[in-house]
């Protein structure tokens, strides 16, 4: 994987998840799937650029959008229903 998305980016990418499942109490995933994609897993951030995730798991009622502020990175995260 690190030949895609750079070692910064991909610890950047694992700190945002944590700080997302913390944060909207999403740390029970049992076979949840997070997507990420974007400017950040090809290594093509600027300033300004923003992180997109979405999460697929039977834990969210109803799909829903976020839109969070991480490290002055927007980060926006849809949750799926499976």
């Amino acid at each position: 994987m690190n030949k895609i998305i750079s070692p910064t980016n991909l610890s950047f990418v694992k700190e945002t998840i944590g700080f997302i499942s913390g944060n909207l109490k999403f740390s029970n995933f049992k076979q949840g799937l997070w997507l990420i994609f974007g400017s950040h897993v090809i290594n093509r951030n600027e300033a300004g650029s923003d992180l997109d995730i979405i999460a697929i798991d039977d834990l969210f009622k109803e799909n829903k959008r976020f839109v969070l502020n991480f490290k002055n990175v927007p980060i926006h995260f849809t949750a799926i229903n499976m």
